[in-house]
């Protein structure tokens, strides 16, 4: 399957597990020009490596209880928000780093995957509002770089639901989201439908 094929293919996984898990309307009603109910998919720019497999999701759920638990220099698990350096300062995950997806080249891959040469256990989680978009496509061209280098082991993953459900949980939670701004958020999570059954907050 060619890497063209083989992204189409794995967006269309991923949105559909968007679907089952946190239904979303068409948020221009909210006026906002960022977000809207269509995802603007990006293919990773210099990536000829094919991807044997699509990044996993991790739950928010998960994630909270990660950031819950004291960890001292524990540089494990490491959270990237690829939203602009704007929206970052508007309200991020506790933690997390800014890496916009404008800059996040291939060096840049290469570069956050040798990182973790050698080690074991570590994991890249990617964040954003536009999700699954440009978190799904930050995370292949990660992927794609852990094979060029020869990373194994490192395991990336995608924030379920995105930034906009971590907010719609944790908005209001200033040890779990630094910076939030409700002004700006609340008027497009209002947007958003409640998640399906069996998915706690």
């Amino acid at each position: 399957m060619s890497f063209k094929n083989d992204f189409k293919s794995k967006k269309k996984d991923f949105l559909l597990c968007k679907e089952e898990s946190f239904e979303m309307t068409d948020l221009a009603a909210a006026g906002s020009t960022t977000y809207s109910g269509n995802f603007r998919m990006k293919k990773p720019d210099n990536v000829q490596l094919a991807i044997p497999e699509a990044p996993e999701l991790i739950s928010r759920e998960a994630l909270k209880a990660f950031l819950e638990v004291p960890r001292a220099n524990d540089s494990s698990v490491e959270i990237i928000d690829v939203r602009s350096y704007e929206e970052f300062a508007s309200g991020a995950i506790t933690g997390s780093v800014n890496i916009p997806y404008e800059t996040f080249t291939p060096d840049a891959a290469k570069e956050l995957a040798q990182k973790h040469y050698g080690t074991v256990g570590h994991s890249v989680v990617f964040a954003s509002t536009q999700s699954p978009d440009l978190d799904l496509s930050a995370a292949l061209v990660l992927m794609g770089a852990c094979q060029e280098v020869g990373v194994k082991g490192l395991e990336v993953l995608i924030l379920q639901m995105g930034l906009l459900g971590w907010f719609q949980a944790y908005g209001d939670n200033v040890a779990l989201t630094q910076n939030f701004l409700s002004e700006k958020w609340q008027p497009i999570l209002s947007q958003l439908k409640s998640p399906s059954k069996g998915s706690n907050a």
